[in-house]
């Protein structure tokens, strides 16, 4: 007999924002706000001990892989819990890090990590066809059992589709924490008669200000969301300039752009295949070209019916596959994956 009637009363441990998302069918970890992530050392430690806790006679969990996924294999494989699902998996790289520290790195994933990943998951969940594949080769880890759901680029307006606003002069609006390659926009913006908007992390706010030396852009760092959706609704063009890292970046930001019925140009990055088609979704520029970039920005923002235009094609296309499919899609894999746990120890 089929467990699935029963899941809804079996919701499964996440430590992930998702929850906020399936509440029928995950539970938070933490026993509070589902968004909250752990800072620091001693609250990932906490974080993942505290799973692991809670996690002994439950089907699934789903940490939080960004913040502590590692050790929480690690854990897992060695009580000999094989219930982990991991959602979102944009693979740990440190591509930007010192040869020794990358080498050591690897060391650590492939006799620590990989072993305890074979050992511990039973589902995980990627954004590309070629992230899928890189996974399966990096962590030797069964291809079945890893599975391509894309994220959606569109469902994200929050029910303002369509309420541009209007302010001011146009400009261009870009942000975003990770990927980001701000050496080539404030290169592209250099001299130009459109303004540019900026909003970085705290991390990078040194960086964009030095990059910012003549102060013709307005630089902004860590602000609410409502705020920054208020400055890209208002935008005549989201830029996503974007370092090419061999793993999803700028989904996320691509989608919120097309749904607040925003015009993109973006990096053509192997993270974006299949989000970015170029005069559809977005206008696709090559990494790093920052006279391509330009070019691209300066027809754009000197041409409304062009903006509108590539608006209305982007959420055209993004229409059939939002928000609410993806995450019945999620929910569908928790499931599945919580009926084989049940199912195995029944």
């Amino acid at each position: 007999m089929s467990n699935v009637a029963s899941l809804p009363d079996r919701r499964v441990l996440c430590d992930f924002w998702y929850v906020r998302e399936l509440p029928d069918t995950l539970e938070p970890a933490n026993g509070l706000s589902p968004i909250s992530r752990p800072r620091g050392l001693k609250q990932k430690l906490a974080s993942a001990f505290g799973l692991f806790r809670k996690a002994r006679g439950r089907g699934v969990v789903v940490p939080h892989w960004y913040e502590y996924g590692p050790l929480y294999l690690v854990l897992a494989a060695l009580r000999r819990d094989r219930n982990v699902v991991l959602l979102e998996f944009i693979d740990l790289r440190m591509d930007s890090m010192p040869r020794p520290v990358r080498r050591v790195y690897d060391l650590v994933v492939q006799w620590i990590v990989a072993p305890a990943m074979r050992a511990s998951v039973v589902a995980i969940q990627v954004m590309t066809p070629d992230e899928a594949e890189a996974v399966a080769r990096r962590y030797r880890f069964e291809r079945s059992r890893i599975r391509v759901i894309p994220w959606p680029l569109s469902g994200w307006d929050a029910g303002g589709a369509g309420q541009r606003l209007s302010e001011g002069a146009p400009y261009a609006f870009s942000s975003g924490r990770t990927a980001c390659d701000w050496e080539t926009l404030f290169a592209a913006a250099k001299d130009a008669d459109w303004r540019l908007r900026v909003v970085c992390a705290a991390a990078d706010l040194q960086r964009v200000r030095a990059l910012n030396v003549d102060g013709r852009a307005e630089v902004l760092s860590e602000i609410p969301l409502e705020e920054h959706d208020r400055l890209l609704r208002s935008a005549s063009v989201y830029v996503l300039p974007l370092a090419e890292m061999g793993k999803s970046a700028g989904q996320v930001r691509l989608g919120t752009a097309i749904s607040l019925g925003v015009p993109v140009v973006a990096s053509d990055i192997s993270g974006l295949d299949g989000y970015l088609a170029d005069g559809v979704t977005g206008i696709a520029v090559p990494p790093g070209d920052a006279g391509a970039l330009r070019a691209a920005l300066d027809r754009l923002m000197h041409d409304d019916t062009a903006r509108q235009a590539l608006a209305a094609r982007a959420q055209a296309e993004a229409a059939s596959y939002g928000r609410a499919e993806y995450f019945a899609a999620v929910r569908e894999l928790v499931r599945s994956a919580q009926e084989s746990a049940i199912s195995s120890r029944a």
